[in-house]
């Protein structure tokens, strides 16, 4: 694959995973339980400067789902290869990179 001038177009290949994490005693009986969290794509492949957004969305134990992409805590184990924030992915250079997108059940502030 080449670019436009001629020179070798890099690949930035990015798997994707995602965690919802379960925190039991938290919920009253009337919220629903977070089940999973789905992400809308399971990897992706992109060339350096590129960009994707991705959804994140979560499924509660009432069958009702929703979008937890601004919420949901995204982190790269390689930010030199792919960067993401709010789930953008952006490639900065030829390598792989595992994208993690974790939400939380029935989050709350301590007082």
């Amino acid at each position: 694959m080449r670019k436009d001038n001629g020179t070798k177009a890099s690949k930035v290949w990015v798997m994707l995973l995602a965690f919802a994490v379960l925190l039991g005693g938290l919920a009253s009986a009337a919220e629903p339980e977070l089940s999973k969290l789905v992400l809308s794509k399971n990897e992706v492949v992109l060339q350096a400067g590129d960009t994707v957004s991705l959804t994140a969305t979560a499924l509660y134990s009432n069958k009702t789902t929703e979008n937890v992409t601004i919420q949901a805590d995204w982190t790269t184990d390689a930010p030199q290869v792919a960067t993401v924030y709010n789930g953008t992915i952006s490639a900065k250079a030829e390598g792989q990179a595992i994208v993690m997108a974790r939400a939380w059940a029935n989050r709350r502030r301590c007082r």
